[in-house]
């Protein structure tokens, strides 16, 4: 019997919990655009803070490291694939026959799209904390 469960639980981990992921981007919609535009406005108030102290540093003639300037343009790409995305929302959100049949195969590939640039958001956002945290340090 035991063996049995085993296998059991093992398959279900390999089987299900993927498939529900895959189905929570269809669902979950709504809310992973909505915490993707809530990740996209904390990103450009750390990236507005970031370039106000590489412009004070650029005026005393201190040498601007060139992690922040690939920083910067991790972030200015990240922008543009927000941007992009949230333009396709339109498009998905009316659907067809004005909202009252949505397309499912667009709204999956939109949100798992947006789940994923979200996880890249987090991921620089993380990376600024680490760096800012590692020159209070010094």
């Amino acid at each position: 019997m035991d063996i049995v469960l085993g296998i059991l639980t093992s398959i279900a981990e390999h089987l299900l919990v993927p498939a529900a992921r895959q189905i929570g981007y269809v669902f979950c919609y709504r809310r992973n655009i909505r915490s993707l535009e809530n990740e996209s406005d904390k990103l450009e108030g750390i990236r507005s803070g970031v370039e106000q102290r590489k412009a004070a540093e650029w005026t005393n003639l201190q040498v601007i490291s060139p992690d922040v300037e690939a920083w910067l343009t991790s972030v200015d790409r990240t922008t543009v694939d927000v941007a992009v995305l949230l333009r396709r929302r339109v498009e998905v959100e009316r659907g067809c026959l004005y909202g009252w049949c949505p397309n499912l195969k667009s709204r999956y590939a939109l949100s798992r799209k947006a789940k994923k640039i979200e996880q890249a958001m987090i991921g620089l956002q993380s990376q600024e904390n680490r760096r800012r945290k590692r020159l209070w340090k010094l």
